[in-house]
């Protein structure tokens, strides 16, 4: 009932559904039952008067804030900076979407704004823990330069600043041609050693 609840009111929807104005809603932490092994740390509180302060801050959220920016590597390898983001209503206030166990979904876009299809891997839809929402082990499968992250809360969206990446044979290819070039150096001068050591006997012996 409470993710229900919560869901409806981050959404935007709870005012409609109940056909009176709801603003914002806090749900408390619940009681744990007698049977539940953190019952005595809870009955072994002070009791007050005055309410509690714990719990959710729900509202609807009104944006995505992209807090820490995306930083691509190589193609086919996890973001050297994975990204993060946080939920906020509209005087940018943290939000506390994972109560409506509802998720973020992140999706790949190039530089004319179309999805790139299968360029995004790793845990690509994530829940959110308060209002913040982490990821881990996005990774970037395609080379190229201008792409995008785009992240979706149902109607709400957020986008990251443009970042390039590498194709990841670039520096393989390179590592190649450069232990042939020094293989091909030590042969020479291997060569070189080999006929002055010829020329130099054939001198003694005559």
């Amino acid at each position: 009932m409470s993710q229900n609840l919560a869901a409806a009111l981050i959404n935007g929807n709870l005012s409609s559904q109940l056909n009176f104005t709801v603003s914002s809603m806090s749900i408390p932490t619940p009681i744990p039952s007698s049977s539940d092994p953190s019952w005595s740390q809870f009955a072994s509180q002070n009791v007050s008067r005055t309410p509690s302060s714990s719990g959710s801050f729900l509202k609807t959220v009104s944006k995505l804030v992209v807090i820490v920016q995306p930083v691509a590597g190589k193609s086919g390898q996890p973001f050297i900076q994975q990204p993060s983001l946080m939920a906020q209503d509209s005087n940018g206030n943290c939000v506390d979407v994972s109560v409506s166990a509802m998720s973020l979904t992140a999706n790949l876009k190039y530089s004319n704004n179309t999805y790139a299809t299968g360029g995004l891997s790793g845990n690509t839809t994530i829940l959110f823990t308060n209002c913040w929402a982490n990821y881990t082990n996005l990774v970037l499968n395609l080379p190229g330069k201008g792409y995008m992250l785009e992240f979706v809360l149902n109607n709400v969206y957020a986008q990251t600043r443009s970042f390039d990446t590498t194709d990841s044979s670039t520096t393989t290819t390179s590592g190649s041609e450069s232990l042939t070039m020094k293989s091909s150096f030590h042969l020479f001068i291997a060569l070189v050693l080999c006929l002055l050591t010829i020329n130099g006997f054939m001198d003694i012996v005559s």
